[in-house]
């Protein structure tokens, strides 16, 4: 009746355990208020019966001869309330059943969120799973066009003149830096026959293995001698068969190239020029003046009826002309790149040397250090009447780091827990995953984590993610961080002792620490490549630094990353 009055419109009620165990069975009982002492079977009884039987309810267990064992009892089997008999204030009592009433509700909610987040955790580690799949389909994907590419700039760079040709009283000199692994930027110089040499600069639209075929098709189909006449082609012609060859062969939007044909009589020197939509070519005259060659005819692989006429003129002793891409006035690292005028003005200055011409053309696109981020290729050809032979500069493309042999498939998987975070190496781990390590080590030492790197899966670590290691330790122990290495295979060990990396051996621990369970691979995100270049090089220099026989061991990888990234080293 008490209940009823309560609000409590649903009220049942058994005689005894046995009718109560009834009741329960049916379901739909919030809470069971019981006497301990009832016919038959006593309360805590049943309430032990229901947890293993009919678990849900909340309990309140009444008692008229109350002892504290009985209230132990009931609270350890669960009981939300031990209330003795006889109840004096009824307020109280529909206040601890409304109280139990909302703790079965609140652990029910706490159960129905306790089984969404195990099933969102089980949905996210399926996820994880994916990604991590996809990532390493994605990173052997990778390394292969990685590789290719490589491989792909060494064929491309044996298309390159290789030595200057006997051109007589001329000098022919050229600078050649692609933007990526293989770029659009040709150029080539060819003795026709006894009198005549040509050279040229070709441009194609875009950057990559498309810009880079259509380069080697121009080169395919230039075609400066008729052998049947005897005779050399003059450059218009030259220009309008290999316009309709590509035409004829790749016509597809957005495949084009620029050209400038130069055809020199070495005894005479007299020069052609036919310009399929090049930038302008700039003649220096001995006493000073400046001469500009327009193009003489549309971008080949545009039009198929594209005219192009011949531009003469003669080369005395003394003149410079010089003939360029437009990767060299395209946006630079060195504030703003030379435009038409300066170019002019860089010509009329005339330095001594004609490479000193083209290093102050450099300077002035990419810096004083000739480093720094570049899309387009970049080509400078300088031909001087007067003198022999000449230089021939190829630089290795920005986005090729390192040779491909230094490409790996290795993985590392970062985790926490409360104090540590781990990091755990796998199969073979180089270069491409440093800058990532490099990264999130130095984080989670600013976060104050203790740092466990674990190598139970590693296979080969090359000489960048040594020296990462080392220089991560270091930073490490000056913030007043612990490290700690463990499960490393023999050759592992062996490589840490062959470069006497005695402050990361003193850091091994036995036995290993358990990883954490869900660990989540670190990614090798594209990086700018100066930023790769400055982490092989710091790495090789932490490596360098520790005695006299690591530095004599990479003093040549060390001077070779220098020199082909000048000042890299020295960037923070």
């Amino acid at each position: 009746m008490v209940l009823l009055r309560g609000g409590y419109k649903s009220v049942e009620t058994a005689g005894d355990a046995e009718c109560a165990q009834a009741v329960l069975r049916r379901g739909g009982i919030g809470v069971v208020i019981t006497d301990i002492r009832m016919p038959g079977t006593d309360g805590l009884s049943l309430m032990q019966w229901a947890l293993a039987h009919c678990p849900g309810p909340a309990w309140i267990v009444l008692s008229g001869r109350a002892t504290f064992d009985d209230a132990v009892k009931a609270v350890k089997l669960g009981a939300f309330d031990f209330i003795s008999k006889p109840i004096v204030k009824m307020e109280s009592f529909l206040v601890s059943v409304r109280n139990a009433l909302r703790q079965r509700k609140l652990v029910a909610e706490q159960l129905r969120l306790q089984s969404e987040l195990e099933r969102r955790n089980a949905e996210l580690r399926q996820r994880v799973g994916q990604l991590e799949e996809a990532f390493n389909l994605l990173a052997e994907q990778s390394e292969i066009i990685s590789q290719d590419l490589v491989r792909a700039e060494l064929v491309q760079r044996a298309l390159l003149p290789q030595r200057v040709p006997d051109l007589g009283s001329f000098t022919f000199d050229a600078y050649y830096r692609p933007g990526h692994n293989v770029g659009g930027d040709l150029y080539d110089v060819v003795r026709v026959d006894n009198d005549h040499a040509a050279f040229y600069v070709a441009d194609a639209a875009g950057h990559g293995v498309s810009a880079a075929m259509v380069a080697v098709l121009f080169k395919l189909r230039l075609r400066l001698y008729d052998a049947g006449a005897g005779r050399v082609l003059p450059p218009d012609r030259v220009l309008t068969e290999v316009n309709r060859a590509i035409l004829l062969e790749c016509s597809t939007p957005g495949l084009f190239l620029t050209a400038a044909l130069c055809q020199l009589n070495l005894r005479t020197g007299e020069l052609l020029v036919a310009s399929g939509g090049h930038p302008p070519l700039l003649l220096r005259r001995a006493k000073g003046t400046i001469e500009t060659i327009v193009k003489t005819g549309p971008a080949l692989g545009l039009a198929e009826d594209a005219v192009y006429t011949v531009w003469s003129t003669h080369l005395d002793r003394n003149d410079r002309l010089l003939l360029y891409t437009d990767g060299i006035t395209g946006p630079g690292t060195a504030g703003q790149p030379p435009n038409h005028r300066t170019m002019l003005a860089l010509l009329s200055e005339s330095p001594g040397e004609p490479q000193e011409l083209l290093r102050c053309i450099r300077e002035r696109t990419f810096g004083c250090n000739g480093g720094g981020e570049r899309e387009d290729d970049v080509t400078l050809v300088l031909v001087t009447a007067g003198g022999t032979g000449g230089t021939l500069n190829h630089e290795s493309a920005a986005a090729a780091p390192t040779p491909a042999s230094l490409v790996h498939s290795g993985r590392i998987l970062a985790g926490s827990n409360d104090r540590s975070t781990f990091f755990r190496f796998e199969d073979r781990c180089g270069w491409t995953l440093a800058a990532a390590f490099h990264d999130t080590c130095r984080d989670e030492i600013a976060a104050g984590k203790h740092i466990v790197l674990d190598f139970a899966g590693c296979t080969f670590l090359d000489s960048t993610m040594l020296g990462t290691i080392h220089e991560a330790l270091a930073h490490g122990q000056k913030s007043g961080t612990s490290f700690t290495l463990q499960a490393l295979p023999s050759e592992i060990r062996d490589l840490f002792e062959e470069l006497a990396m005695e402050s990361v051996l003193r850091a091994i621990a036995d036995p290993p620490q358990p990883v954490p369970p869900d660990m989540i691979p670190l990614m090798s995100l594209p990086t700018p490549s100066n930023r790769v270049r400055r982490r092989i090089t710091q790495a090789h220099e932490a490596i360098a630094a520790i005695n006299d026989h690591n530095r004599e061991k990479f003093r040549d990888v060390l001077t070779q990353l220098r020199q082909d990234r000048p000042g890299d080293d020295l960037l923070g």
